[in-house]
């Protein structure tokens, strides 16, 4: 079983719709039932603003979408699986591996 946040849920079929790319849409919905949708809370929202409020005063910032795809993580003390190592590499505490990077273990 696979799990995705709901903000990445979000993500994903914003983009097929905006795309009007249905049968993909289709596709990821059929994923999405098999699999598991892990809510927003009030905690992991608690801790997107923290975040923000860290990396902005530092200077480094990052998308809030992505705060709150990382907020939703570390409150489920999950890791996410991204291939944007270089972006989320600035979010403190949040456990990151690299799907891409994964995929070549695996063929080796």
């Amino acid at each position: 079983m696979i799990e995705i946040s709901i903000i990445t849920y979000y993500e994903v079929v914003g983009g097929l719709l905006a795309k009007n790319a249905l049968k993909q849409l289709s596709i990821f919905e059929d994923f999405v039932i098999d699999n598991l949708v892990i809510p927003m809370t009030e905690s992991s929202a608690k801790i997107s603003a923290e975040l923000y409020s860290t990396l902005r005063q530092s200077g480094k910032s990052v998308d809030d979408i992505d705060l709150l795809i990382a907020g939703v993580a570390i409150d489920n003390d999950m890791t996410l699986v991204t291939n944007n190592e270089n972006h989320f590499n600035r979010i403190p505490g949040l456990k990151i591996d690299n799907w891409s990077k994964l995929l070549l273990k695996e063929q080796i």
